[in-house]
């Protein structure tokens, strides 16, 4: 098995856009949100975030139901 890398996240989740966007469903991108924190928010060599990163993730997912609720 292939060890994930970023470039491969990143062709997978732009298929995986582009199947939803034809079927009308709205996704929200928390690799893409999340990767210029990685310093930040992610433990050292771990793929886990601490707990500001989590507080990020819950934010940005919140902000997007809050967006389609709209």
């Amino acid at each position: 098995e292939k060890k994930q890398t970023a470039a491969s996240i990143v062709e997978r989740n732009a298929a995986a856009a582009a199947l939803m966007e034809k079927q009308g469903v709205a996704v929200d991108d928390l690799f893409a949100a999340v990767t210029p924190h990685l310093a930040e928010y992610q433990n050292p060599k771990d793929v886990h975030f601490n707990g500001a990163g989590y507080d990020f993730l819950g934010q940005t997912v919140a902000r997007a139901i809050e967006s389609a609720m709209k």
